[in-house]
Parts: structure tokens; sequence; C-alpha cells
């Protein structure tokens, strides 16, 4: 009985490291790593680099897909300084 467990175990273990499709997307894996306040972009909401090195690191690391920090859409939600904002148009583009 305690053997058929180990292996009832040890099997769905495994599914986490199989590929899934969702939509157009695969992910390598069905890891997550959740959303965290990093408190790595500027004082104004902009993107770092210390911030950029940090996702990327996260990305390489294996886990199958990362769910970006929360960000504020409207000047009165910054609650801290180095959150991440998304309240302003330049904010959304790669420039």
């Amino acid at each position: 009985m305690c053997g058929m467990e180990t292996n009832n175990v040890t099997n769905n273990i495994d599914v986490l490291f199989r590929s899934i499709k969702k939509g157009s997307k695969i992910l390598k894996n069905r890891i997550i790593m959740p959303a965290m306040g990093t408190l790595y972009a500027a004082w104004n909401g902009e993107v770092t680099q210390r911030m950029v090195e940090y996702y990327r690191e996260l990305a390489y690391g294996g886990v199958g897909m990362v769910v970006v920090e929360y960000a504020y859409v409207h000047r009165s939600g910054q609650v801290y300084l180095g959150q991440l904002a998304i309240d302003r148009d330049h904010h959304l583009s790669n420039k």
C-alpha cells in the first residue's frame, strides 16, 4: 500500500515538469512564479535595469511562467517608492 502511494505522488509531481499549451503559448513546464513586489522600479515607477535583470534571471531559472509584480494604474495608487507603474503611456512601450 505504501509503495503505491509513493508512486502516485511521484507521478503527480512529474506532471509539473510537463509542457502545457495555453491558447497559442506553450509553457515548458507548469511551474508558475507568482507576482511579488520587488520595489526594483525607479521612484516614478519606471522599469530599471535591476528589475530587468531580476525577471531575466527568473525566466532563465526554469519556471514555465513568471507573473510580473503589481503595478499602480493611477498616481494616487502608488503605495511605495520603487513600485512598478503603468499609469502613463510611456510605461507601456519599449521606449
